[in-house]
């Protein structure tokens, strides 16, 4: 046994003395400019790209054998371009290791890394060749067995400073930067968890943007088809002009075989600042994953926003429901429900390839005048406020997918509707809302509205009214109610052009109505009949004996319009009150709001003592009264 040990340890020292040689031999004979010339030739041969050293190469032998490069650069494929270039490089091994057949890497360090990509126009990139593994010298044989087992991989820990990536996407137009980057790694071996540390600034011209990154994977292992990780969080602070957006996702500790993988309680803050306004997003949601099958499931989502109101003031959410995402059909199925603004909602959304999609929104109630932001103080020019403000349907380019709409009270416009039902579809450059039916002002309406984008966007309606009260509906519309009275309206519209204005001169189409029981407010057609008798010198004025004012009463009220060029034209007007019978024609110009209409006005004759002496005079009488002016002073 003795006589075993003592050659054992005679071998030991026998190896170690020829490695101390060996070390000893190789600092001796190391010529680093040998080296630099051989690894330049040979990048060059293999990748046909230009390495350059300028800087010394050390070498360092016990206890670890380690190599220090000074800058070097690579250049572009087959150019002289700048592709990579780094300040220094330094990595060592751990030398006794070796002899057990381990590679224990003490550390990598790489200082002031830089590198440029390059996407050509036809899709192309200035990577490609180096994806690529490089022709070998000669064929390897089938059949030539390994020379000896595989050496184990140990790193003590990887750190990159200064990173900076540059990608120019010549294809589509934009570049994209990460500068002041920094990597840090805990001790990488096979089988067992690793920190990662990254940080980093974020860039990009189209559109012009800024973010700062922070990212913690304490941990981290992936093994096969299994992953864990400690808690991981992550930070953001995206700048764009004025806005600055600032997002912090944390993710538990957690551990799963990636077939089915399951990760409960992922908390994230979202903080949209654009002065003066902000918005606040909190959540918190379960994520179940099927790698293999590519599909991802949210589960009970708890949302808490608050978001900014363009009236002042901020406006509440809270909603909870779950997303389905797969990605191999590719389909997305989203259901949220909770409190908006004090209004309770339920909303469905499911989306299929290539971007079709169909939505349900069912809301109690809502006010959508509460979001309209304040008149501005400086009244807008002449110009600007004939205009209005630009219609663009652009957004309808693309568009696939169709939806209902539920609203138990609406507020829009200054226009109250309840019990709203709609349908909407959208497909190509086109959007159609049919049916459309809600009650409105002690009536009910029914029709159909269309968008279509093009050269100039057109706009099309088509509404039924029934049994409407028409005062209350022409005072929200138009902010005056020349016109009481209960009955039906009919309109079939159409117009086109880039603004209210535009809209306005080009409406065309057909409109009609039957009223009941109403009043035409600002003309009293027996006040001016009385007037123009007084005139004439027939009789003096006397005051009407029914004692109204600037109106027009009348039991029945009937007409059809034919609008183009955004005026609308009668000849069939009719109108019937106690006092008078009256028939009209003319034209409402609807685009510079004036009217003008002839009236005549037959007084009836069966009403004895009606209207006073001065109507019972002119019975069965027909008289012209011709109104003209804007709407909101009529001149008779």
């Amino acid at each position: 046994m003795n006589k075993m040990l003592k050659w054992s340890l005679l071998g030991s020292a026998a190896g170690v003395g020829a490695l101390v040689v060996t070390a000893v031999v190789v600092v001796l004979r190391f010529d680093p400019s040998e080296h630099k010339v051989w690894l330049i030739e040979r990048v060059q041969a293999e990748r046909q790209r230009s390495l350059a050293i300028p800087g010394r190469i050390e070498l360092s032998l016990f206890p670890s054998l380690g190599l220090k490069v000074g800058a070097l650069a690579l250049s572009e494929h087959k150019g002289p371009g700048p592709f990579a270039a780094a300040q220094g490089l330094r990595a060592s091994v751990a030398v006794l290791p070796l002899l057990a057949g381990r590679v224990v890497v003490d550390r990598v360090e790489v200082d002031g890394l830089r590198v440029q990509v390059q996407r050509h126009p036809d899709g192309s990139t200035s990577v490609d060749d180096l994806l690529t593994p490089p022709e070998a010298s000669a064929p390897a044989s089938a059949d030539k067995e390994p020379s000896g087992p595989a050496l184990g991989l140990d790193i003590a820990g990887i750190a990159l400073r200064d990173v900076m990536l540059q990608f120019d996407d010549q294809r589509a137009g934009r570049k994209l930067a990460l500068t002041g980057a920094t990597l840090s790694t805990g001790r990488i071996r096979p089988g067992e968890p690793v920190d990662v540390v990254f940080n980093g600034r974020a860039s990009a011209d189209a559109p012009q943007l800024n973010a700062d990154l922070q990212l913690q994977l304490p941990a981290l292992l992936w093994a096969g088809d299994s992953i864990s990780a400690g808690a991981i969080s992550a930070h953001v602070v995206l700048k764009q002009g004025a806005r600055t957006v600032t997002a912090a996702l944390k993710l538990p500790a957690f551990s799963g075989r990636l077939q089915n993988f399951s990760l409960p309680g992922i908390t994230g803050e979202l903080t949209v600042d654009a002065a003066p306004s902000q918005a606040k997003l909190n959540f918190k949601v379960d994520l179940q994953a099927n790698l293999p099958g590519r599909v991802f499931a949210l589960t009970d989502l708890q949302l808490q926003a608050s978001l900014p109101n363009p009236r002042g003031g901020a406006l509440p959410l809270q909603a909870s429901g779950g997303v389905l995402l797969a990605l191999t059909e590719p389909r997305v199925q989203a259901q949220m429900n909770g409190q908006f603004d004090g209004s309770t909602f339920d909303a469905r959304l499911a989306m299929t390839a290539p971007a079709a999609w169909q939505a349900a929104l069912d809301i109690d109630k809502l006010d959508l005048d509460r979001y309209l932001p304040p008149a501005a103080d400086k009244p807008p020019t002449a110009t600007a406020q004939a205009a209005g403000p630009v219609i663009d349907l652009a957004a309808l380019q693309g568009l696939d997918g169709s939806g209902t709409l539920r609203v138990g009270a609406l507020r829009v416009a200054k226009l109250d509707l309840t019990d709203l039902r709609a349908s909407f579809r959208a497909l190509d450059g086109r959007f159609d809302v049919e049916p459309f039916k809600a009650s409105l002002y002690q009536g009910h309406v029914v029709g159909s509205l269309s968008a279509v984008h093009g050269a100039l966007p057109q706009l099309a309606l088509k509404q039924r009214l029934d049994g409407v009260a028409v005062g209350p509906l022409l005072q929200a519309v138009m902010g005056q109610d020349r016109l009481n009275g209960r009955g039906d309206v009919s309109l079939d519209l159409r117009a086109e052009g880039t603004s209210l204005e535009a809209l306005k001169q080009s409406l065309a189409g057909s409109a009609s109505l039957a009223l009941r029981d109403g009043a035409v407010r600002g003309i009293n057609l027996a006040q001016t009949i009385r007037s123009a008798r007084a005139a004439m010198g027939r009789a003096p004025v006397s005051e009407a004996s029914d004692g109204s004012s600037a109106s027009t009463d009348f039991s029945e009220l009937s007409g059809s319009f034919g609008i183009a060029g955004g005026v609308a034209r009668t000849d069939d007007l009719a109108a019937k009150s106690p006092l008078l019978r009256v028939a009209g024609s003319g034209a409402i110009d609807l685009g510079a709001g004036r009217i003008d209409m002839l009236i005549r006005a037959t007084v009836v004759s069966t009403l004895q003592g009606q209207g006073g002496p001065e109507l019972q005079a002119l019975r069965g009488a027909t008289l012209p009264v011709r109104l003209a002016g804007p709407f909101d002073a009529v001149g008779v």
